[in-house]
C-alpha cells in the first residue's frame, strides 16, 4: 500500500489535507465545458426559452452539482 496527496472515491477527491478547492474547481470546469458543448442550443430561436431552461436543470446542473 502506498500513501498518496490526493485520490479520488465514489466520485469525490479526498485530499490529506481535506482541501475541497481543487474538487469545487474541476466540477465547475466539466459545468463550463457541458454548457460548451451546447452552444448551439443557447444560440438557436426557433428553441423556447423554457425548453432551455429545462435542458439546462437537467443536463448542466447535475455536472456541476
Amino acid at each position: 500500500m502506498q500513501q498518496v496527496n490526493t485520490f479520488q472515491y465514489l466520485g469525490s477527491v479526498i485530499t490529506e489535507d481535506a482541501e475541497c478547492s481543487k474538487e469545487i474547481r474541476g466540477k465547475l470546469a466539466r459545468e463550463q465545458s457541458a454548457e460548451t458543448g451546447m452552444k448551439q442550443i443557447w444560440k438557436s430561436h426557433s428553441i423556447k426559452l423554457t425548453t432551455k431552461v429545462r435542458i439546462m436543470k437537467a443536463l448542466v446542473w447535475p455536472v456541476a452539482t
